[in-house]
């Protein structure tokens, strides 16, 4: 990991640094400990960092500033914390002995003094005339110094010479004719020299105030066309607000590349390892979830297997302030292909792994680390439904996500639950895709469930959250994706579920809705209280009140291989990751194997990229963008080689015009058009062909059954209209002055 260096033009004397966690403990210099809001700075022995620098080499966060420290002239440098980021980071050092003395002199001359304020009421006004002070150089002679033009060439010097004997010479002038004598005319043409091109700032010109007068005359028709025209457009539009928002979106090429952010790479890692799958944590700012995986084929997992073992699988969290050391790890059983973040409590992941196993974490006793964020406390969507193992459709008044849904490289689309069920309910029935020996099982009783749970042992570091889960989870549902008639199976790779606000009907009265809602939240404050965890008891109680909702519709769409709405051209390199815009819907990017990034905007280009940036060296594995803010965008691109680049997104790729949304649903609606036209037209030449091959087929059987007779007559229709044919081309050509009458008879 690269460490960061900055040395900024005014203040040629401050170098901004990042001290991780271990060396501000070493230092003794820890943020809200040893830096207050009152005491910012401290002074730190040259000995002690140069001892630091020795014993930890490149790994001490004082590398970047070696030289200064070595060339600094005393004995104490001062440090000082940057809370709010003054110059980039969270730290910076001073360099020289100047600068520390104007540093310390500008803190004293703030400071007021506390005798003056006891004598001074507060509602009485003092005149405070102004003090000269003395010139303090903070580096502006050497910005103007900078900044002032100087010769950079070396001037050129031309001696010309003649003989003596010339000067004072007569001189005598007569005429000669150019085009006649030798060398008399010389032409001196203009060129252009690169090196003395000057672009044209300012130009005077002179306009008249008078336009120019044109008589124009019409046709009526045309002229109510015009007028008809003019009644439907909207006179209330500001024509200038729109132009230069249209400009500055799509015209302004100044600013639309990528800017390279920040990037996290595991140093520790002892393994070659990729990057599978990126997740931005949904409260928290600069804190960003990766998993990674082995690059490994699957006969190379099956011959290493045994050595996969002994290293650990895990999610690592990285955030924007200590870009070296992950905040937090969680192992797995196996390597993580995809995990997420349950939508009402981020501090709930699920995973899943490369053998087919899905992992649940919950990370509450850790949130404190993360960003001080208690359980629960952080809950950003609420979930409104739920489903049973029959596929009917709940509400959900509890506002807790307990459900989710996940999709295998076994053709199958399962629903889990993460509350315990309750005994004889059918909870250990398993799915329609168990084999009969497994349905035949009889459910066990609860106290052998109790006592089961009860030998079961918990680790140290492992919450008991989902233990009711353990070694008994089941889908509650499961879908198989089969192709109909066929023995094929269609293959699910991803799963898409909308985001949007669903209206949920409420069975019975108002005043019951608002009982039984403060019942619920009554509940599980209490739980939370208590220390008991909200998934044993959720909405205890209430099972047999909630009813199906009828007129929700539980169907959902699965793509396949079908006709493209927007197909390019084969790309020199394969496609390997791609997401879309957050606010703007005609961008999309989409990744290469070669480490490039292709930036598709359908509103500029439709056949190839608006634009392609190089982001690595090797294949991109996963591409997530995050919206911080209506100014702010970033966007994560995960790499082959375990690395994971932050970039920020320029304004032009993430403000949308006031016309976008109309504009791309128009394109997708007229390439929806066109790709039906084209199925029609496809189903009407098939049925062309088709006929073309009955009439064939009618015609050989005619020719088959004619006699001879009728085969002669009709050649000899045939040949007659060809004669009278060669008779009129020969006719109109002159070349033949009285067609002449030839029968077929007639050659016979």
């Amino acid at each position: 990991m690269s460490k960061f260096h900055f040395v900024f033009t005014g203040h040629p004397e401050i170098y901004p640094l990042v001290l991780t966690t271990k060396t501000q403990e070493i230092f003794n210099c820890r943020i809200d400990e040893d830096f207050t809001d009152e005491q910012s700075y401290k002074f730190i022995k040259k000995d002690d960092i140069l001892a630091d620098l020795l014993n930890r080499a490149a790994v001490s966060d004082f590398h970047p500033v070696k030289k200064i420290v070595r060339e600094y002239p005393g004995e104490e440098l001062v440090l000082v914390y940057d809370k709010d980021f003054k110059y980039g980071l969270n730290f910076y050092l001073i360099g020289t002995e100047e600068g520390k003395e104007n540093f310390l002199k500008s803190l004293e001359e703030t400071e007021e003094p506390e005798e003056l304020k006891e004598h001074i009421p507060e509602d009485v006004y003092v005149y405070k005339p102004p003090m000269s002070k003395p010139w303090v150089s903070l580096g502006s002679e050497k910005e103007i110094e900078e900044e002032s033009v100087k010769e950079s060439k070396r001037r050129v010097t031309y001696m010309i010479s003649r003989k003596r004997s010339k000067f004072g010479a007569p001189v005598t002038f007569r005429d000669h004719n150019a085009s006649s004598v030798k060398d008399v005319y010389i032409e001196c043409a203009s060129y252009v020299d690169k090196n003395f091109v000057l672009t044209q700032v300012e130009k005077d010109m002179g306009l008249q105030v008078i336009p120019e007068v044109t008589d124009i005359s019409t046709q009526t028709k045309c002229v109510e066309i015009a007028l008809q025209q003019n009644e439907i457009m909207n006179t209330f539009i500001d024509d200038w607000k729109n132009l230069a928002e249209e400009e500055s979106t799509f015209g302004d090429k100044s600013d639309t590349h990528l800017k390279e952010y920040q990037s996290f790479t595991d140093l520790h890692s002892t393994m070659e390892k990729m990057v599978t799958c990126v997740a931005w944590h949904p409260t928290i700012y600069g804190l960003i979830v990766v998993s990674v995986a082995v690059r490994l084929s699957y006969e190379e997992r099956v011959q290493f297997s045994g050595k996969l073992l002994l290293q650990p699988s895990l999610i690592l969290f990285w955030s924007f302030s200590d870009p070296i050391h992950p905040q937090l790890m969680l192992e797995s059983p196996d390597d993580i292909f995809c995990f997420e973040f349950c939508p009402s409590d981020p501090n709930i992941i699920a995973g899943g792994c490369i053998n087919g196993q899905v992992v649940l974490w919950d990370i509450t006793s850790h949130a404190d680390r993360i960003e001080n964020i208690k359980a629960g406390s952080s809950r950003s969507k609420k979930a409104t439904l739920k489903i049973n193992r029959m596929g009917c459709v709940f509400e959900n008044r509890s506002g807790i996500n307990c459900q989710l849904v996940t999709c295998s490289a076994d053709c199958t689309i399962c629903f889990w639950d993460i509350r315990p069920q309750k005994p004889g309910s059918g909870a250990t029935t398993t799915t329609n895709t168990t084999t009969t020996e497994e349905n035949s099982q009889p459910p066990p009783t609860p106290g052998a469930e109790k006592k089961k749970e009860e030998t079961i042992e918990i680790p140290f570091d492992v919450p008991s959250t989902f233990l009711h889960l353990d070694l008994s989870w089941k889908p509650q549902s499961r879908i198989r994706l089969s192709k109909g008639e066929t023995s094929l199976d269609h293959c699910p790779t991803k799963l898409s579920l909308g985001e949007d606000p669903l209206l949920c009907r409420m069975q019975g009265t108002s005043s019951m809705h608002v009982l039984l809602k403060e019942k619920v939240l009554s509940q599980i404050r209490a739980l939370k209280t208590a220390e008991i965890n909200p998934y044993h008891n959720l909405e205890a109680g209430l099972a047999n009140i909630l009813k199906p909702i009828d007129d929700f519709s539980t169907k959902f769409f699965v793509g396949t291989e079908t006709g493209p709405l927007l197909q390019t051209c084969c790309a020199p390199k394969r496609y390997t990751a791609g997401h879309w815009s957050l606010t703007r819907p005609g961008v999309f990017y989409i990744g290469r194997e070669d480490g490039y990034v292709d930036i598709w905007d359908l509103l500029e280009k439709t056949h190839e990229p608006a634009q392609s940036q190089n982001i690595c060296i090797t294949m991109i594995t996963y591409i997530k963008p995050w919206t911080f803010s209506s100014k702010q965008q970033f966007i994560a691109i995960a790499d082959y080689y375990g690395t994971l680049h932050i970039l920020e997104i320029p304004w032009t790729l993430s403000r949308p015009s006031f016309n976008e949304v109309s504009s791309v649903n128009y394109y997708f609606e007229r390439e929806v058009k066109h790709l039906d036209y084209v199925q029609q037209r496809k189903l009407i030449r098939e049925e062309e062909k088709r006929e073309i091959a009955l009439e064939l087929a009618k015609k050989k059987a005619k020719v088959y059954h004619m006699t001879k007779e009728q085969i002669e007559a009709e050649l000899k229709l045939e040949y007659d209209g060809y004669l009278e044919l060669e008779k009129s081309v020969l006719f109109s050509l002159g070349l033949s002055k009285v067609p002449e009458k030839v029968s077929y008879l007639d050659m016979l």
